[in-house]
């Protein structure tokens, strides 16, 4: 029973349309389409999480709408600080024979990193930005609860962002 509430709310279209649409405006449309999809889920989750209340609330399409929302400013504040970094640089770009003007980029942001930042804020760096971990497989690297992890990580990606802006 349950999950047929949370069914209802993704099979209907006029509910879909309300995150997608909500979420590709909150984007300016550029979202690609696997990490739309991973936002919509993210709304879904929620939806799963809240099933019972939702039940109850008087405006879902409200809530849906709002949710939405909260998705696609985490999106697009994640979105923004990993492109200022690396431009449309995936990690694997490093390796291949893809575009030099975006190796050359990263190998100096990277050689650049390594000179200001102490060793182990780079290796941090490391594990967050090249070999993406989640703060959770940081956390259980370093040996420091989740929390810690995530401060660390703020931290350092305040530290990149000032040592990106005099680049």
């Amino acid at each position: 029973m349950h999950k047929d509430f949370a069914k209802v709310l993704y099979c209907r279209n006029e509910y879909y349309d309300i995150v997608r649409n909500t979420i590709l405006f909150m984007t300016n449309y550029s979202i690609n389409s696997f990490d739309l999809d991973d936002c919509i889920s993210e709304v879904y989750e929620a939806v799963l999480r809240k099933q019972d209340e939702l039940k109850r609330h008087p405006k879902i399409h409200g809530w849906l709408n709002l949710t939405a929302k909260n998705v696609a400013k985490r999106y697009m504040h994640k979105h923004t600080f990993e492109t200022m970094m690396f431009p449309d640089v995936a990690p694997e770009l490093i390796e291949s024979d893809g575009d030099t003007d975006k190796r050359e980029y990263v190998q100096h942001l990277t050689d650049t990193l390594s000179a200001k930042l102490k060793k182990s804020e780079y290796e941090l760096f490391k594990m967050k930005f090249i070999e993406e971990r989640t703060n959770d497989e940081i956390a259980e690297f370093i040996g420091i609860k989740k929390n810690s992890a995530e401060v660390k990580v703020t931290r350092l990606k305040n530290k990149i962002k000032k040592i990106i802006t005099k680049m």
